[in-house]
Formats: C-alpha cells, sequence, structure tokens
C-alpha cells in the first residue's frame, strides 16, 4: 500500500482568489500554475492559497454571440434564449455570429468566460 495525496484542484478547475476567477492549468508540488481569466496572465500560487471552487471547464456551456460594440458584446442565454450583456476580455476573440464558452459562479450570480 502506498499513500496518495491527491492535489485540491485538477487541470481545468475554475476557482475564485480573491474576488478573481482562474483556471487551474497545472498542478504540480504543491503549486499551482494559473491562467487569469481577467486578463489572461499566467500565476503562480501555492496550492494552500484560500479558494473556492466554481466549476470545471468540462461543464462550460457554449453561447451565440448576438452583437459586439466596441469591448461589450451580447450572447442568448442558451437555456433562456435571452441576452446576456457581457465585457469582452482582452485575451478572448469574440466575433459577432461566433460562439463563446462560460461557465456560472451561482453563489455570485456571476458569468464566467473561458473562451
Amino acid at each position: 500500500t502506498y499513500p496518495v495525496r491527491l492535489p485540491k484542484f485538477r487541470r481545468g478547475d475554475i476557482i475564485e482568489i480573491n474576488r478573481s476567477y482562474f483556471e487551474v492549468r497545472a498542478n504540480e508540488s504543491g503549486n499551482m500554475r494559473l491562467f487569469d481569466l481577467q486578463n489572461g496572465e499566467t500565476r503562480y500560487v501555492g496550492e494552500n492559497e484560500p479558494a473556492r471552487l466554481i466549476g470545471n471547464v468540462l461543464d462550460s456551456e457554449t453561447a451565440l454571440v448576438a452583437y459586439r460594440e466596441n469591448d461589450t458584446f451580447g450572447m442568448l442565454d442558451p437555456g433562456t434564449y435571452e441576452n446576456i450583456e457581457c465585457i469582452a476580455k482582452p485575451w478572448l476573440d469574440i466575433t459577432e455570429g461566433g460562439e463563446v464558452r462560460f461557465i456560472r459562479d451561482r453563489d455570485n450570480d456571476a458569468i464566467i468566460l473561458i473562451g
């Protein structure tokens, strides 16, 4: 028998740290490599950093981009077909008529764009 310690978060998890959202890209030796979903930068934090799990990229939804005006775009909610207005992130290529992936933070009633 061998003791194995599994990491708290796995690759593809969307987490919240200090009111910011990140995607876990790697979890090695007690350190996590995170992709900042606000500005597109890579950060490294310790695995013991207080964080809240939102979901995983495998749980994401896809929405149709209805329009885009400067930094604002509208997407159709795939469940209700209502328009949701969002601010385009600098690292994300949003085109009218295209699709965008997102995940919902139900605790904060927020839409998190992931790709």
